[in-house]
């Protein structure tokens, strides 16, 4: 099994992010900012956003 970020998964398949969804589901306000997309998911509101953000050098997750 390749245990690199993004390999080859026990029981095959294409997984990937799927942790993240979960953990957005977990908090009420959720943000994900990757150069340069950025993901606002409101749970109490039941509203999800996708935008372009501002560049970033890391990924940065918030829950606000």
């Amino acid at each position: 099994m390749d245990r690199r970020p993004g390999g080859a998964r026990a029981g095959g398949g294409d997984r990937r992010g799927g942790g993240i969804f979960f953990v957005s589901q977990a908090a009420e306000p959720f943000e994900i900012d990757s150069n340069p997309l950025a993901w606002r998911v409101d749970n109490l509101r039941a509203m999800a956003v996708k935008e372009i953000a501002p560049p970033t050098v890391h990924t940065r997750v918030r829950f606000a």
